[in-house]
C-alpha cells in the first residue's frame, strides 16, 4: 500500500470541503466533518461567499477539528481510505526496513529497535510537548522514518480505519493486517500530538474518539492500496 508522506493539510481539505458543498455547521449531506469554531481550527465559514476558507499562513499546517467521518470521506474520494492500525504501524516502524531484534536466544521472537517513527530521540523525530512550543507546526520540518514518511509520531494524532477494542490486538497477535470494524462508532487513532508527553507518542501507544467527534489535536493521513 502506499501512504502519503505528509500529514494532509489545511488546503487540499478546504478544496475537498467547498467541491462537495459543506456547509455553514461543517455538514455535507447531513454528515459532520468539519467543525470551524473548535479552537485551533484554521478552516473557516465565509458568510459573504458561502464557502470555506483557510486562515492566511495556514495552508500547510496539518488539518484538525474533523470528524473520522470526514477524513475517511476525503481519502474515498481521492480512490483511498485510512490506514488500519496494523498498517500504520508498519509504516511508523519502517516497513521492510524496519530494525528488529530477537529477544529470546533461540530467536523466536523479536521486539524493534525504535520506540518513536524514524528513532529513539522524539526531540529529533517529531512535535511534542518538550519543543513543540505549545502548538501544531508545518509538517516535514522534522526527520522522517527509514521510509521517509514525516511527523508520524507527533504533531497531530492520525484517524485510523478501524473501530477501537482495548485488547484486539491481544488476541489477534499473529494475524495478517488485523481490523476490526464492529461495535460502538469509536476508532482509533494513532502517533500522539504537539500537546503530548513523548511517552504518549511511541508508535505502539493507541487512543480513540466517537467518529462523529473531532479535536485541535487529531488528523490524518491518506492510503491507498
Amino acid at each position: 500500500f502506499l501512504c502519503s508522506k505528509y500529514e494532509i493539510t489545511n488546503y487540499p481539505f478546504v478544496v475537498f470541503l467547498n467541491v462537495f458543498q459543506c456547509d455553514a455547521d461543517g455538514l455535507i449531506d447531513g454528515i459532520r466533518v468539519v467543525d470551524y469554531n473548535a479552537p485551533g481550527s484554521h478552516i473557516k465559514w465565509d458568510n459573504v461567499n458561502h464557502e470555506c476558507f483557510v486562515q492566511s499562513g495556514y495552508n500547510d499546517f496539518p488539518v484538525v477539528n474533523i470528524t473520522w467521518d470526514g477524513a475517511q470521506m476525503f481519502c474515498a474520494e481521492l480512490g483511498g481510505r485510512l490506514l488500519t492500525e496494523a498498517e500504520w504501524e508498519y509504516a511508523a516502524k519502517g516497513g521492510v526496513y524496519a530494525i528488529r531484534y530477537y529477544t529470546d536466544w533461540q530467536k523466536n521472537d523479536y521486539d524493534y529497535e525504535y520506540r518513536f517513527a524514524g528513532g529513539n530521540e522524539m526531540s529529533q523525530l517529531g512535535w511534542f510537548v518538550d519543543n513543540s512550543r505549545g502548538e501544531c507546526h508545518v509538517g516535514g520540518r522534522m526527520r522522517p522514518n527509514q521510509l521517509g514518511i514525516y511527523d508520524m509520531c507527533g504533531n497531530v494524532w492520525e484517524w485510523c480505519y478501524d473501530k477501537y477494542n482495548k485488547d484486539y490486538y491481544k488476541r489477534n497477535g499473529d494475524s495478517h493486517d488485523p481490523m476490526w470494524v464492529t461495535g460502538a462508532p469509536i476508532r482509533s487513532n494513532r502517533g500522539g500530538s504537539w500537546s503530548n508527553d513523548a511517552i504518549y507518542c511511541r508508535i505502539t501507544n493507541r487512543n480513540f474518539l466517537m467518529q462523529t467527534e473531532c479535536n485541535p489535536y487529531l488528523g490524518f493521513r491518506y492510503m491507498r492500496q
